[in-house]
């Protein structure tokens, strides 16, 4: 859009909620006219109800200047593929939907297409490119001023998603500042003696966009961009029931007066001659007879204070702590006391909860749309994730809170969260004062925790697995390190509990080891605290 200058970001992010996009069914649709008019152009194949879309329009960026048109076009185009295309399934994204991760996961759902799948990617909002390398950005809703690292690199999207998409074929379409740096080439052409059929038939990857490495101009309040108008214009109007997205991109071409262009990409699997084709319904849908795929909403489930609570579609189960106070430290003769060990008495004035176990991989993977790296030995285990800096920790637990207060699942005041290591110590020990919740030696942990001991040397272990302490909580000694916050003094965070390959002294209730915000730690995985919301 018309906001953007190239490595002047004037962009504020915070990689965004959980995925809030709805598809929308279309009820009653006849594919009939459809399958006819692709028929007569020699396309059997054609399935609307195969066709899908993701559509993503941004106008109320939070820290940066609103667009006038991005989520109105957005909201046209979907409609469009609806009414007059029939597509199977319509993903919209608009505005506060369209956080980072919002978008990375509506792109990773796309993952479950097959063969026998197209798919329309529309982005509208603004863009950003880096001036030392030429990448070009997505900007989401929520992104921060100067953080490129908050911003959706088109490097990213192709090769983690449009390489691996298995659909037929793929149309990015992307109406942005400096959408050019998606994609660079020549004009494209047809080979000669090239037909529909020839196009449908071959796998495509093709990518169009409003303008090449320059800012594009946004359109009036109310109305449209450029090159949405001329989009929209041939969707609706084009004398050609069926046609392929390079007729579409010379109409918009010729009339938009910018410098749009479109090309295969050919890194993420096009095959040359491949195109993605359109069938238009030979009578639009009336608006009615667009159902929102929303089931109706079940009873609001919210955590009771005191009883088990399992986060909705995440499957984090969290015990109930109740308040009270304990003896936090080790005693002088404690085997392995350091430093920073001291014994003293914390109050805990309101009950909490604490996850059962380390935060998996599955469940990152779930609240984030993003993969945990791991081993593909490991895939299905229920691993801990490990990893991630504090920084990159604290990040998930913010967009987990925004995600369950959007849900109004959230008890007044509370916020999913680290633990503090205060909260941590009082978890462990679960009303006990020895070295270990199992008792004062080492050997009373073998049922209990994963630790040098029992782990021939293997650096994580399924979650769950060992004994739980008194309270319900499983692997508080042991597998993985715990990320946990430092309240008092400076701040800071520490490491809890050990992990498998770590000595037993290490794994003691009160050890404790400090670590920097930013470090990361393939040893180290953190669980989750639903608690009072604390000041940062």
């Amino acid at each position: 859009m018309a906001y953007g200058e190239r490595g002047g970001s004037v962009v504020k992010q915070w990689i965004g909620a959980a995925f809030l996009g709805w598809a929308i069914l279309v009820r009653g649709a006849d594919p009939g006219p459809v399958a006819t008019a692709a028929k007569k152009a020699g396309i059997h194949a054609y399935d609307p109800a195969r066709m899908h879309a993701v559509v993503i329009g941004i106008d109320a960026y939070e820290h940066v200047p609103a667009l006038r048109c991005a989520a109105g076009d957005a909201r046209a185009v979907a409609e469009v593929l609806r009414r007059f295309y029939g597509f199977g399934s319509v993903r919209t994204l608009i505005d506060e939907q369209a956080s980072r991760v919002g978008i990375l996961r509506a792109l990773d759902a796309c993952m479950k297409l097959t063969e026998d799948d197209s798919l329309l990617i529309y982005y509208a909002g603004h863009g950003w490119m880096d001036p030392r390398t030429g990448s070009g950005y997505w900007i989401p809703v929520d992104a921060r001023q100067g953080r490129k690292a908050d911003y959706v690199s088109n490097a990213r999207i192709v090769n983690e998603f449009f390489r691996r998409y298995r659909v037929r074929h793929l149309l990015v379409t992307s109406d942005s500042c400096f959408a050019g740096a998606l994609l660079r080439g020549g004009e494209p052409q047809r080979a000669k003696g090239w037909k529909l059929p020839v196009g449908f038939g071959k796998r495509s990857r093709w990518v169009l966009t409003s303008g090449d490495l320059a800012p594009v101009p946004d359109g009036k309040p109310g109305g449209h961009s450029p090159f949405a108008r001329r989009l929209l214009q041939y969707l609706k109007e084009s004398e050609r029931p069926v046609f392929g997205v390079q007729d579409l991109y010379v109409h918009i071409r010729d009339r938009a007066g910018g410098e749009s262009i479109a090309n295969p990409l050919q890194e993420a699997g096009h095959v040359p001659g491949g195109e993605f084709v359109f069938a238009r319904l030979g009578t639009p849908l009336a608006v009615d007879a667009l159902v929102p795929a929303v089931a109706a909403a079940p009873a609001l489930q919210r955590p009771q204070l005191g009883k088990p609570w399992t986060v909705p579609g995440l499957d984090i189960g969290m015990m109930p702590i109740r308040r009270g106070a304990f003896i936090m430290g080790s005693p002088s003769g404690e085997p392995g006391r350091q430093i920073g060990e001291s014994r003293r008495r914390v109050a805990f004035a309101k009950p909490f909860w604490m996850a059962r176990h380390e935060l998996t991989q599955q469940q990152f993977q779930l609240l984030t749309g993003m993969a945990a790296q791991m081993d593909e030995r490991d895939r299905g285990k229920r691993l801990p994730v490990t990893g991630l800096s504090a920084q990159e920790a604290e990040w998930l637990c913010q967009e987990l809170t925004k995600r369950e207060r959007d849900a109004r699942r959230l008890p007044a005041g509370y916020a999913y969260r680290l633990p503090t290591e205060v909260e941590w110590e009082y978890c462990c020990r679960a009303g006990t004062t020895t070295a270990f919740f199992s008792g004062e030696v080492s050997m009373t942990l073998l049922r209990f925790a994963w630790f040098e001991r029992n782990s021939a040397d293997v650096r994580l272990h399924e979650v769950g697995t060992k004994e739980a302490n008194p309270w319900g909580l499983h692997d508080m000694h042991g597998n993985a390190w715990e990320l946990c916050r430092v309240v008092e003094g400076g701040g800071g965070y520490v490491g809890r509990g050990g992990s498998s390959l770590s000595a037993a002294v290490a794994c003691r209730s009160a050890f404790r080891g400090r670590i920097l915000k930013k470090t990361q730690n393939n040893s180290r995985g953190f669980r989750l605290v639903l608690g009072p919301a604390r000041r940062r």
